[in-house]
């Protein structure tokens, strides 16, 4: 038997990175809206509601009738939502990046972020509550034990692990846990006394082990490659498996649920299987549904409700077992929000298959959509607004001009289709100019909005954005740097200068003698000269950088992790002052009177900067430890680019794991230099979904999702 004791005090020894978190800091969260989803992971039922995660926050679904399901809210976590459990009035979120997440949902209208636990970046599979206490499984970091008497201050009371432990499924009856363990089986511990956990006895099972429902005398594993495993546990001196249900080979338990003589067996690719388990020594299956990627079930009454990887919530009627019937479905909105601009009290935003949306948000906390216009075939990329009218580019499509007097029904105007993919635009006066990729910059005549015209170009360059002021232009090039061009007279652009740069140049805006990039994060140019114009100064923060808003003397830089909002009023001395995590990957911000809307991955963000009364911030960041891009393109089939940078040379691993941990590949360098580099994974022959890749150097190890589409 494989018996450790590990101590609370020994834990806060060995474990010093486990610390209380904040979210943001003088940044606060208002509001949201155009929320999508991703993979749904699981989902519980408490009264007339339905409480579901996926890998971006939670849904909250009244399921008061199950035969229509009627959204209630969504919230947006910072992190990865893997798993949850409800109890009165909270949520508590198991969350890949935070580790434990307190939601109140005692207006399930309006569920709030209360309080956290942030243990890092790992894997979060199961919570179980029990009155007062908490238990987190955390994989190979072990067993979690949390007193959340006080639901917003969970306060860690107990924690287990061993060099072979890896903990999926927690269930807890009361002075005893049972643990599904990966490689092993099923391990009964004692949780009398939280500072001294011990292990009692253990039972060998085969496949690996995924979740655990204990009813009874029994416990039910779902183990990943050969279904449910049945354990009597009425003798813990001999702990017997009676029982097993696995007709589908090659098929993943993921998740299962018990009630009553009826077990509920979730398979992420083969579906729900209804088992009766009357006679645990012999299950017999009553039916199925296997048309579903199923991660998660939960089931009350007549119904049972399925988080399923695409198909967001599922309400199936198993009024009749062996007849099961879909009653309703909610399904999230797909897409990414890709840009987003401020108009007074209205918000314009672009996005994946989405020309314009238009939204009413006079009241930030609760913005609503006015009216929103699909794009077939199509991605809206950026847009600019000037006084009644909307400019859109479109990927291949070019520019489209939109009547916005109305914003309920904005009407197309006109559209110029430009030679290359439009992607960043700025409108001055009568002319708009597009960053128009390898066709270079585009500059239109949309003095008559119903019949614009080209009248110049200069497509020497690659161009990802542009800025104009005064008499000169700004495009940007992500893979080289920052060009000016002369634009006095729009028909015959000409270069004035050009200045290479690092870090990934993607957006600009130019104020004065000075050009703010968004470049590694924040990249700030005196282009006074702009025959030779010269970097002032740079900083790096956790991410790619993506967008830069600069009002009055703060620089709001967007990375594909969170916002920062730094002080510039010292362009020596920058210090940041602000930041929040987002719960996606960040792609625009536009910033009004402090008000922030931000286009994330996930939703709309909207949020307020609540300038400090003195400099308290984290100040200065410069890379001093491994880092990791998110890999490009992505979603991708089948190859990706993964970049890193490095501190300094040393041994290196990249392991690409699949949504269940599995490791499904293994990159490894003796000896790599300082600096840059990147590698192309190929996905040939590997399944459709989330992949984790990982870089481990001798001093850190990071990591970050993709998806592989095929």
């Amino acid at each position: 038997m494989r018996s450790i004791v590990f101590t609370f005090f020994a834990f806060l020894i060995i474990f010093p990175v486990i610390v209380f978190a904040q979210f943001g800091q003088n940044v606060e969260f208002l509001g949201k809206a155009l929320v999508k989803g991703g993979p749904w992971q699981d989902v519980v039922v408490s009264g007339n509601y339905a409480y579901a995660v996926d890998i971006y926050g939670m849904v909250i679904i009244d399921v008061s009738d199950p035969d229509t399901l009627v959204l209630m809210s969504n919230l947006a976590t910072p992190g990865s939502s893997g798993v949850l459990a409800v109890s009165g009035d909270y949520v508590y979120i198991g969350d890949e990046q935070y580790g434990l997440i307190v939601v109140n949902v005692s207006d399930p209208s309006y569920p709030q972020i209360v309080g956290y636990y942030q243990i890092g970046n790992v894997q979060v599979r199961s919570i179980f509550v029990q009155e007062n206490l908490l238990y987190l499984a955390v994989r190979t970091w072990g067993l979690y034990v949390f007193d959340i008497t006080s639901p917003a201050s969970p306060i860690l009371a107990g924690q287990y692990s061993s060099s072979n432990f890896d903990v999926h499924g927690v269930w807890v009856a009361d002075t005893l846990a049972y643990i599904a363990n990966w490689d092993f089986g099923l391990m009964v511990f004692n949780v009398v006394r939280l500072d001294s956990i011990y292990e009692i006895t253990e039972l060998e099972l085969p496949g690996q082990m995924y979740d655990i429902f204990v009813q009874g005398n029994y416990a039910y594993v779902a183990a990943r490659d050969s279904g449910m495993r049945i354990v009597d546990i009425s003798n813990l001196n001999n702990l017997q498996e009676v029982g097993s249900y696995n007709l589908i080979p090659n098929h993943q338990a993921r998740n299962i649920f018990v009630e009553d003589t009826v077990a509920f067996v979730a398979y992420t690719s083969a579906g729900l299987h209804l088992v009766n388990v009357s006679n645990p020594v012999s299950p017999v299956v009553i039916s199925s549904i296997t048309n579903q990627y199923v991660n998660g079930v939960f089931a009350v009454g007549s119904s049972v409700y399925l988080a399923c990887s695409s198909d967001g919530l599922m309400s199936i009627d198993i009024t009749n077992p062996a007849s099961p019937q879909q009653r309703n479905q909610y399904r999230p909105p797909e897409g990414k929000i890709r840009s987003v601009y401020k108009n007074g009290n209205t918000a314009y935003a672009t996005g994946d298959g989405t020309l314009l949306t238009t939204l009413d948000i006079s009241d930030p906390q609760n913005p609503s959509v006015l009216y929103h216009w699909p794009l077939i075939g199509g991605n809206g990329i950026y847009v600019v607004v000037k006084d009644t009218l909307a400019f859109v580019t479109a990927t291949s499509r070019g520019l489209y001009i939109v009547s916005v007097a109305d914003p309920a029904a904005p009407s197309q105007l006109s559209v110029y289709d430009t030679p290359g993919w439009a992607k960043g635009l700025e409108v001055e006066g009568n002319y708009a100019y597009v960053a128009d990729s390898d066709s270079g910059l585009r500059i239109i005549d949309v003095s008559n909005s119903q019949i614009p015209v080209e009248v110049g170009y200069y497509d020497s360059v690659y161009v990802d954005q542009v800025d104009v002021a005064g008499n000169n232009a700004y495009p940007v090039n992500i893979n080289w740097g920052l060009y000016i061009l002369d634009i006095a007279d729009p028909v015959n652009p000409a270069k004035i200068s050009e200045l290479a740069l690092s870090g990934w140049p993607c957006d600009i805006q130019v104020i004065g003698d000075l050009a703010f990039l968004a470049c590694n994060d924040l990249a700030i140019i005196n282009v006074a000269n702009p025959t030779q114009p010269y970097l002032v100064n740079q900083v790096d923060y956790t991410g790619t950088p993506r967008a830069v808003f600069v009002e009055d003397n703060y620089a709001y830089c967007l990375t594909n992790y969170g916002l920062h909002v730094i002080n510039v009023t010292d362009t020596n001395n920058l210090v940041e002052v602000g930041w929040y995590d987002l719960p996606g990957s960040g792609y625009d911000v536009f910033v009004e009177n402090r008000t922030i809307c931000v286009a994330d991955y996930y939703d709309l963000e909207i949020l307020q900067f609540n300038p400090p009364s003195s400099i308290d911030a984290r100040g200065k960041k410069l890379l001093s430890k491994t880092f990791l891009y998110q890999n490009h393109p992505n979603p991708f089939n089948p190859s990706t680019i993964i970049e890193f940078e490095l501190p300094q040379s040393g041994k290196l691993s990249l392991t690409i794991y699949n949504i269940l941990g599995e490791e499904v590949d293994r990159i490894s360098w003796e000896s790599l230099p300082a600096g840059y580099h990147r590698y192309q994974w190929n996905g040939e022959g590997k399944a459709s979904g989330i992949y984790i890749y990982q870089l481990e150097s001798e001093q850190y190890v990071t990591s970050k999702k993709m998806l592989l589409l095929r």
